[in-house]
Parts: C-alpha cells; structure tokens; sequence
C-alpha cells in the first residue's frame, strides 16, 4: 500500500475538519492555561500551609517555654 498516495476529500468536509481542528487547538490552549493556573494556585497554598506549619511550631515552642518557666523550680 503506498503511503504517499493522494486522499481526497469534499471540500465541505475538508471545512469541517479544518474547523474540528481549530476548535481542538483552542480548547487545549485554554487546558493548558487553566492547568497553569491551577499550578500557581496550588503552589501559593502550599507556600501559605508552609508558612502557617511554620508559625505553629513557633507558638508551640514559646508555649513550652513559658509552661518550662511557671512549672519547673529555678536554682
């Protein structure tokens, strides 16, 4: 079977396709932007839960300093 053969189409169906194609090439420019942007989303909670993680163990540390202090006999 030759590869290189001519395929021929009607010229309504060629339209058609061509537009098929159009629209498929837009909606996963618009995909990949929206995945984009769920990135950029979800880096920036994670950066937010990080920080947060961070400013509980820094109560949690002061915490245990202060019940160090009230509850343990100084020397």
């Amino acid at each position: 079977m030759d590869s290189k053969a001519p395929v021929f189409v009607k010229i309504d169906d060629y339209k058609d396709i061509v537009d098929l194609l159009s629209l498929i090439k837009d909606r996963l420019k618009q995909a990949k932007f929206l995945l984009d942007k769920v990135k950029e989303i979800k880096d920036q909670e994670d950066a937010e839960i990080k920080a947060w993680s961070k400013e509980l163990n820094d109560v949690d540390q002061r915490i245990n300093e202060v019940d160090r202090s009230l509850f343990e006999p100084e020397l």
